[in-house]
């Protein structure tokens, strides 16, 4: 299943108007070909290193936001992941980048590779480096939220860049972090 970030009603801004990186597509099935893709609609390139994703939305749809505590602070379901861009990636302006779970599984349903991928499977590819990975890390097909955070491992609270949430059901709501506060490093 492919899905892709629509705005409904709306115009994508011109290239170089946006002043952030967006999810821009991901696919839930088949699960070997499971990715998440971004892209950087600016006009200038974004040194990723303090660039985390997640689809980790537990406890009141913000339990990622206590990595400025540590990893241990986390509560991640069975399949969940919290990882962390490698030091020195960026990402060029008006190009997109796709994150998958396993490249050489990538690799075998698209027939190239993925920019990175998160469980090490290809030396070839960037591994994203993991602040927690489930073992059966993965997206859920029926309901889940990817998030695109920023954190610099400095400050309080991290800072949501872009997120997406999908499905039917039990699905989450979007990320509150009203009146939250956290007592980082």
């Amino acid at each position: 299943m492919l899905f892709r970030s629509v705005c409904l009603g709306a115009v994508w801004p011109v290239f170089g108007q946006n002043n952030h990186l967006l999810i821009t597509e991901f696919v839930v099935a088949p699960t070997n070909g499971e990715f998440i893709e971004i892209f950087n609609p600016t006009s200038t390139g974004v040194d990723l290193s303090d660039y985390y994703l997640t689809d980790d939305n537990s406890n009141n749809n913000n339990d990622y936001v206590k990595v400025v505590n540590s990893a241990a602070a986390l509560t991640l379901a069975a399949a969940d992941f919290l990882v962390k861009f490698p030091e020195g990636t960026s990402i060029a302006p008006g190009e997109a980048q796709t994150i998958a779970f396993s490249d050489t599984a990538f690799a075998r349903v698209y027939g190239k590779s993925a920019s990175y991928e998160i469980n090490s499977s290809n030396a070839g590819v960037p591994d994203m480096t993991a602040i927690v990975v489930r073992t059966n890390a993965s997206l859920t097909n029926a309901a889940e939220a990817i998030v695109l955070f920023y954190w610099d491992g400095q400050a309080d609270l991290v800072r949501d860049v872009d997120y997406v949430v999908w499905g039917t059901g039990n699905v989450p709501v979007a990320v509150d972090k009203t009146g939250l506060s956290i007592d980082g490093p």
